[in-house]
């Protein structure tokens, strides 16, 4: 369990809530992701590229955010 870590329950839904919203855009194993980039008529290289840095910051962000307004302690 995380307790044996010294994090909170809390703490650890956050950070796995963060991982989970941001990491679907820029997997390859989602099918969402597919779909769209199928619909756009774009290639998934090319879309990485460009996604995959704006979803770290963002990512780093939130948990910043999150760090800060106390969720992960």
């Amino acid at each position: 369990t995380v307790a044996a870590y010294d994090v909170t329950g809390l703490g650890a839904a956050a950070a796995l809530i963060i991982g989970n919203v941001i990491g679907t855009f820029v997997s390859p194993f989602s099918p969402a992701l597919w779909l769209a980039l199928g619909l756009a008529g774009a290639q998934m290289g090319k879309y990485l590229k460009l996604a995959f840095p704006i979803a770290w910051v963002l990512s780093v962000a939130m948990v910043l955010v999150a760090f800060f307004t106390g969720m992960l302690v």
